[in-house]
């Protein structure tokens, strides 16, 4: 089901031209991908699903919720990350989107 829906949101993509769908709404990232984070972008630690038009999904989480994350979502790659760790979230993201045309 989660597959299926990712399959036709790349259709949509590739239809518009748009090589990637950054997706943070906690509710959207559940129908994408059939994970649900506790700790949400109010908390400060965001779960970022990225959709590519070519069909790669990511899970971009905190690492306190990796072993959830593993057990609920439907993607291809979990990239966690930590508090206070590097780049925390942003790290991850840049690299999941530094292919994605600029719009």
């Amino acid at each position: 089901m989660f597959r299926v829906r990712q399959q036709r949101l790349c259709q949509r993509l590739k239809q518009q031209g748009i090589d990637a769908a950054l997706i943070t709404d906690d509710d959207s990232v559940y129908y994408f991908s059939g994970y649900y984070d506790y700790l949400h972008m109010e908390f400060g630690r965001p779960t970022i699903l990225v959709i590519n038009a070519e069909g790669k999904s990511e899970l971009i989480t905190p690492a306190m919720e990796l072993e959830m994350a593993h057990a609920a979502a439907s993607v291809d790659d979990i990239r966690p990350w930590k508090d206070g760790m590097g780049d925390e979230w942003r790290g991850p993201l840049h690299e999941s989107i530094s292919t994605a045309a600029v719009l």
